[in-house]
């Protein structure tokens, strides 16, 4: 009767050199495929969880990839997007789309979502949007009749044959369009309201409300001086007496824009008593 091969019945335990050599060879491959399903499976659920992103980085056609910097999709955002699109720039449609999943398109101030006429733009999903953000009008057709269809049944926008169609403040939604009202709100505090000249203080502003990420800009009156001048908290140095004025100028992530201003009074240096 003849003997099963030794590698199945061996204890690991007493394993020869070879035998170790060849398992170890063996395994090495085995883990780097589990980390690598491990990745995929971690960044597909990244992905879910954080939605897809469509930003256009240059003004063109909606079809056009190049007008397109999308995270967890394929540019240009089509049928098969879930999650929003940021209209930075011109963007015109040069044929009709339909989107069936959840999406946001925020057109930004100075953006432009155009129609170059009779094209339709769909987002069938009840929970889709478009916040149109600015004074400005920012959704336009060129010629012909466009439409603008959110949810199903949707609640449809004509696009008529203008220059100017729709303008924001606005959200237009499957029930209608709403007021999209300017929520940024900013608090500025200083860490000394009375400082020597020559000395400093630090400046930091508080926001809430708004759309994420923020930019910053402190001025700063004369006789101070500001290091650095783009960021949350600065440090303000006085060089001269008096009450010194500080502004800032927040700006959220969509062209919203608000500041406040804040008040230090610079005090001569005592002298000091022989």
């Amino acid at each position: 009767m003849h003997s099963l091969p030794r590698l199945i019945f061996t204890n690991p335990a007493r394993l020869d050199r070879t035998e170790k050599r060849f398992w170890q060879a063996f395994a090495l491959p085995v883990k780097f495929l589990q980390a690598s399903v491990f990745l995929f499976f971690l960044t597909m659920l990244s992905y879910s969880a954080l939605g897809q992103q469509c930003v256009s980085v240059a003004a063109g056609n909606w079809s056009t990839a190049g007008s397109w910097s999308c995270t967890g999709a394929t540019a240009p955002p089509g049928v098969a997007f879930t999650g929003t699109i940021v209209v930075k720039h011109n963007i015109t449609f040069n044929a009709s789309l339909t989107i069936p999943g959840s999406t946001t398109i925020n057109v930004l101030n100075g953006g432009t979502l155009g129609f170059s006429g009779n094209q339709d733009l769909t987002l069938s999903n009840n929970a889709s949007r478009i916040n149109l953000y600015g004074a400005n009008a920012i959704v336009s057709t060129n010629t012909g009749n466009s439409n603008i269809i959110i949810g199903s049944p949707g609640f449809t926008y004509d696009l008529p044959n203008s220059a100017t169609a729709l303008a924001g403040p606005q959200t237009l939604t499957n029930g209608g369009s709403i007021a999209l009202v300017n929520s940024l709100s900013v608090t500025a505090s200083a860490s000394s309201t009375a400082v020597c000249v020559g000395g400093a203080a630090s400046l930091s502003v508080v926001v809430s409300g708004g759309t994420a990420p923020y930019s910053y800009t402190w001025v700063a009156p004369a006789g101070t001086t500001l290091s650095p001048t783009s960021t949350s908290v600065v440090s303000a140095t006085i060089s001269t007496t008096g009450v010194k004025t500080f502004t800032v100028l927040v700006a959220d992530n969509v062209g919203y824009t608000n500041s406040t201003t804040l008040a230090i009074t610079g005090n001569a240096t005592p002298l000091l008593a022989r």
